[in-house]
């Protein structure tokens, strides 16, 4: 806590203000989830259609789990050839 004429040297400055925290963006997430569901319902579609009738919510669950890994698999590799790797 900031005392005048406490500690540190005789400076009668009062301390510098740290800038305020920037909250993230709340449209980016709820962006990623209307895609989401988006891509689900339009892979159950074409389960539909391709006559997988009652399968057809589990094809569109594996494709769009398959998508998100493929999509993590190489943002990964990309960060591990440019050198960000953690």
């Amino acid at each position: 806590m900031y005392h005048p004429g406490g500690f540190g040297g005789g400076n009668d400055d009062p301390p510098l203000r740290s800038p305020k925290r920037r909250d993230p963006s709340v449209w980016k997430p709820i962006f990623f989830m209307v895609s989401f569901l988006f891509g689900w319902v339009f892979c159950f579609l074409v389960g539909i259609n391709l006559g997988l009738g009652w399968y057809a919510w589990p094809f569109g669950s594996l494709m769009l789990a398959s998508g998100f890994i493929v999509y993590v698999f190489f943002l990964y590799r990309d960060r591990k050839i440019s050198g960000r790797e953690n």
